[in-house]
């Protein structure tokens, strides 16, 4: 059985890293509040963009546009952008991320991919796939630094017909309690049926024959938003994917703060026993020496 001063010793500690996993916590809620704030308010923007382009796929210049078209002759299936993070202490996050992946990638046994990453924590995972890791990102460079170079790189590779299709791997932001990976084709978009589905309920179908007179012809409009779609899509999913790693950090120093405060409760009864058994034993030594010296002095 641990001693008095063991469990003071061991209840000190604790409450030393309750502390810490407390700062940590009030500090990842308030990077993931700007991050959430980033990441929602894009959504409208983003889906202004795709009825856009929904409204664009009754015209006939569309099948001949470089946004609905596959590579003649591509090299490769795909190139997945790994969206993970740097650092660790937010739980299964990027676990559950790669366990999804590795999932989807099991279907298709034969199909070769390269890899674009962003975050540390993929490297390991990445060296057990098959595929070239032809690019690499920080989070501490910042969103912007990142977005710039890595848009320049999708837009690069898509136009060189490399790959036949761009994929983003990343965690999507549901709430500060969840986070959904999310396999999402980039590029091409090939047709109506591959819109989300809140897209498609807010957006005229090609079917119902909205026809418009676009100067310059759509298939040069239609380029001309590719770049714009881009954009939006990759900021959206970065935004995502960091305010999916400070809720998961938020949680995770949450429970952690928790389990201390639990165990320092319940070393606290162990001390507090400690206590009392010592209290227990004095008392009786006094009332057996009192005793011991009242039959002496009869």
């Amino acid at each position: 059985m641990k001693g008095k001063k063991e469990i003071r010793r061991q209840i000190n500690s604790t409450r030393s890293i309750a502390r810490i996993t407390r700062a940590m916590q009030m500090v990842a809620a308030a990077k993931m509040k700007k991050a959430q704030r980033e990441a929602l308010e894009g959504r409208p923007f983003a889906n202004e963009v795709l009825k856009i382009i929904s409204r664009l796929q009754g015209q006939s210049e569309l099948g001949r546009s470089i946004w609905s078209l596959e590579p003649p002759a591509p090299l490769k299936d795909g190139l997945g952008i790994i969206l993970t993070t740097d650092r660790g202490l937010c739980g299964n996050l990027n676990h559950q991320l790669f366990s999804y992946l590795q999932q989807e990638l099991e279907k298709k046994p034969q199909s070769t991919w390269d890899w674009i990453l962003v975050g540390e924590k993929g490297l390991a995972f990445l060296s057990h796939l098959r595929g070239e890791l032809i690019a690499k990102f920080h989070w501490q460079q910042g969103i912007e630094n990142i977005f710039t170079p890595l848009n320049a790189l999708i837009t690069q590779k898509f136009l060189a017909g490399t790959y036949r299709g761009i994929w983003l791997i990343f965690n999507r932001f549901i709430s500060a309690f969840q986070q959904k990976p999310t396999l999402r084709r980039l590029l091409p978009l090939r047709s109506w049926q591959e819109l989300p589905q809140e897209i498609k309920t807010s957006a005229p179908t090609p079917e119902q024959g909205r026809e418009y007179l676009l100067e310059p012809f759509s298939n040069e409009l239609l380029d001309q938003i590719l770049f714009l779609y881009l954009e939006v899509k990759v900021r959206e999913a970065l935004y995502e994917a960091e305010a999916s790693e400070h809720s998961a950090r938020m949680m995770a120093m949450k429970n952690a703060t928790d389990n201390a405060e639990d165990l320092i409760y319940h070393l606290r009864l162990d001390y507090n026993k400690h206590r009392q058994t010592e209290i227990t034993s004095e008392l009786l030594d006094a009332v057996r020496a009192k005793s011991a010296l009242e039959e002496n002095a009869n």
